[in-house]
């Protein structure tokens, strides 16, 4: 009787003469390496083809009209949900706005613009350095450092060109900081007229409505510009408020008015 041992060392010896174990270590090897080669094509051919086709990554409603479509590529646009048509390509980004808002600021090819999201339509091409949000019927917008504002149809409200008092230039209860070309503060209406004079340093909006303290080399003051008489009245640094109305501590010789 043969011994187990012996036949386990023949067969063994039988099948490196048939298969030497260098040989299917290198056969594995390589099988391995054609699989990832395939696998890594494969995929580059994927990429490819989803860079080509355009393929969709995400849409960001942002109303019932308007979408913010980005590609798997990174390519943004603005369309239209109700027709499917484009209406601003090559956008870089979109600003969200309150939902009492109908127009909102949107950037491409690094100028901006105003699209109506309401209606899906159009209102500015890609024109301006800066634009800011619509505030009671206008935006401002900056043209080679040099302030303007436009209103919902798209055009020029006043023909004045202004300069930027801060980074918020919006319209509240009627009015409006701006600056002049020597950098000094007023205030203009929404006619686009000067009803607090440019020569301010600063100037701040109150919570009541059309009073403002300005501030200058005498330092701070207030000013109304909705009194009974419709004219501009000064008041001391010194007072209170009660209500609608001012009761100043200094200087007797001021005008006191009621607001409307």
């Amino acid at each position: 009787m043969i011994p187990t041992k012996k036949i386990m060392a023949s067969m063994c010896k039988v099948r490196q003469q048939i298969i030497p174990e260098s040989s299917w270590k290198k056969w594995i090897f390589i099988g391995w390496r054609w699989l990832s080669s395939l696998w890594l094509f494969a995929c580059i051919c994927i990429m490819i083809w989803l860079w080509l086709s355009d393929c969709k990554v995400m849409d960001y409603p942002l109303s019932e009209t308007v979408v913010r479509h980005q590609s798997f590529n990174g390519k943004q646009c603005l369309i239209n949900s109700k027709n499917n048509t484009i209406i601003v390509d090559n956008l870089w980004w979109s600003v969200e706005t309150p939902p009492e808002d109908s127009i909102t600021v949107y950037c491409a090819n690094g100028k901006r613009g105003y699209v109506d999201i309401k209606n899906g339509i159009l209102v500015t091409e890609p024109l301006f350095d800066k634009a800011w949000r619509f505030s009671e019927g206008y935006a401002a917008v900056e043209i080679n450092g040099k302030i303007m504002f436009v209103n919902d149809q798209g055009s020029f409200a006043f023909s004045t060109m202004y300069v930027r008092a801060s980074d918020d230039v919006l319209f509240r209860r009627g009015y409006c900081i701006v600056a002049d070309e020597s950098g000094h503060m007023g205030v203009i209406d929404k006619q686009g007229q000067w009803v607090v004079q440019p020569q301010y340093h600063s100037i701040v909006m109150h919570p009541s409505p059309g009073w403002f303290s300005v501030y200058d080399k005498s330092g701070r003051k207030e000013i109304c510009v909705q009194t009974d008489n419709g004219a501009s009245t000064w008041y001391p640094t010194s007072y209170y408020y009660y209500g609608d109305t001012i009761m100043v501590t200094t200087d007797s010789t001021y005008i006191y008015t009621r607001l409307k």
